[in-house]
């Protein structure tokens, strides 16, 4: 059996397996009546996302006793036009994420927020680029990415993305990008950051704050990879393997991703439980905790639900956080861990509304 078959039966068998060792959690939704928001990831308790109302999204905080703080910036709207913008992770005083209206030309822009909204700032990026986004912040420090381009004679082409450092208090900037079709930094910790350079495909790396640091994380058996989180120590993302399916005789390839837990180098991998989940994810870790998302289908690759999914303590025991949300949800993901294990995450209804959700341990 070669290894692509065998990761086809270690899928299909893995979705017959419905039990789940539970860890305690309680789940508490933050949106207020009548908006739509989303949790992108969380500090101390205090979840940072977004909350849609009127057709416009604006950054905002969500406290577990029910306030809501909105951090959209005065200087993304006109009289006439609302501007966007989102918080995704938040961390020791300060808050990133993007926004966009006419003051950034209608192009994304890297933000960070230091707890109100008249605090926000737009990152530099020191070149010319078309986007940019902060998507993650810790130990001081800020990353994320923007889109390089070139300009000549009016006519805008593209180049590749870069990967981005910033200094949360000064806000210097590093570009982490060695070289090659493009770079992206999705999180950020304990003076390591995490992402992916893109080859042919995504392909999982982790940086000490230089582009020269950049080493691969990409275990070798795997198609391509993510690492989406650190917390210093660790990282985490997930890693997909294609395979090719033959369903009444016709052939169609299938990517199976895998939840993944590195420490430091592309040998050290580890593939979390998937239990009874098609796809798996990691996209948070804060110590023994470690939160993602699992995707419910068939193994021909139709996904039908996705759920919040946490694994927890030396073990990495698996627990399905969606089975903890009140009736009614038909998706979840979770997006981060705190310190404190606390989860934040988004559920959404049939309708396609969504929630802010925090996942509380219970002792």
């Amino acid at each position: 059996m070669n290894v692509k078959q065998l990761f086809t039966t270690l899928a299909v068998l893995s979705l017959s397996v419905m039990a789940h060792a539970q860890t305690a959690y309680q789940a508490i939704d933050l949106t207020p009546s009548g908006g739509t928001a989303a949790a992108n990831g969380i500090f101390a308790g205090q979840a940072a996302g977004s909350l849609t109302s009127a057709g416009s999204s604006h950054a905002a905080l969500f406290s577990q006793d029910g306030t809501t703080l909105d951090l959209h910036p005065s200087f993304l709207n006109t009289a006439t036009v609302v501007g966007r913008s989102t918080l995704l992770a938040q961390a020791e005083g300060y808050q990133v994420g993007s926004g966009t209206g006419t003051a950034t030309n209608n192009r994304l822009a890297a933000l960070c927020w230091t707890g109100t909204a008249e605090s926000a700032s737009v990152l530099f990026v020191p070149f010319d680029h078309y986007g940019a986004q902060a998507n993650a912040v810790g130990g001081g420090q800020i990353v994320g990415q923007a889109q390089s381009i070139t300009t000549k004679r009016e006519v805008i082409s593209y180049g590749p993305q870069h990967a981005l450092l910033w200094d949360a208090a000064s806000g210097a900037v590093t570009d982490l990008h060695p070289g090659g079709n493009g770079t992206v930094a999705l999180g950020v910790g304990g003076g390591k950051q995490v992402g992916y350079e893109i080859k042919s495909e995504a392909s999982a790396v982790v940086w000490s704050g230089s582009a020269r640091s950049m080493v691969s994380l990409h275990p070798a058996p795997y198609d391509a990879s993510v690492a989406s989180a650190t917390d210093g120590l660790s990282q985490v993302g997930y890693a997909g393997v294609d395979v090719q399916i033959y369903v009444e005789k016709r052939g169609r390839r299938v990517r199976f991703n895998y939840a993944m837990l590195w420490s430091g180098t592309a040998t050290s991998f580890q593939t979390l439980d998937s239990s009874s989940f098609r796809d798996t994810y990691a996209t948070g870790v804060s110590g023994s905790v470690i939160c993602g998302t699992g995707a419910i289908g068939i193994p021909t690759g139709t996904i039908t639900s996705r759920h919040a999914i946490a694994w927890t303590g030396a073990s990495h025991t698996l627990t399905d956080l969606h089975r903890l949300l009140p009736a009614g949800f038909a998706s979840s993901t979770a997006t981060g861990v705190d310190a404190q294990g606390n989860i934040s995450g988004t559920a959404t209804l049939p309708t396609g509304e969504r929630h802010a959700i925090v996942w509380v341990p219970v002792p």
